[in-house]
């Protein structure tokens, strides 16, 4: 299954749903509308359409589907993502998704009772403390007489 990673910062709302499609620079579309794709962190996305795309025709409402409040702030954030997207010869290729599957956050392992938490590591320190206090018991017996 084909990967689509997402800066961390997106995966909520792409969970949500608020988040609908997201911009990428390909020499060429790596995506197929119908496909679907693991996104780490998310789950499964459905791909709707891909299209080649002119970045001076991109509107508020194409920023607030890619998850951004304005075209400011998703030209902000491209620009830092792509540096040099003006010299690397590669086209914009917009991507709509839809959240096909969540996946499951992770199970914290249930930690078990403390009396039943003695591994291997508790029962050699006990050992080794035994026979510390063995070997100065005997100490002390051998030098009192008793």
């Amino acid at each position: 299954m084909p990967l689509l990673r997402f800066k961390t910062v997106f995966h909520q709302a792409i969970k949500r749903g608020s988040k609908t499609t997201t911009l990428r620079r390909w020499n060429r579309p790596l995506l197929r509308p119908g496909t679907t794709v693991l996104a780490p962190g998310i789950g499964t996305l459905a791909i709707e359409r891909v299209e080649t795309i002119n970045w001076d025709d991109l509107s508020e409402a194409d920023a607030r589907a890619d998850g951004f409040a304005s075209m400011a702030e998703m030209r902000s954030v491209v620009k830092r993502i792509y540096p040099k997207a003006d010299q690397d010869g590669k086209a914009w290729y917009r991507v709509h998704f839809h959240l096909a599957s969540a996946q499951p956050k992770p199970h914290k392992a249930k930690k078990s009772p403390p009396h039943r938490r003695r591994n291997r590591t508790h029962q050699t320190d006990r050992a080794r403390l035994a026979a510390a206090v063995r070997a100065e018991l005997d100490k002390a017996v051998g030098q009192t007489g008793s």
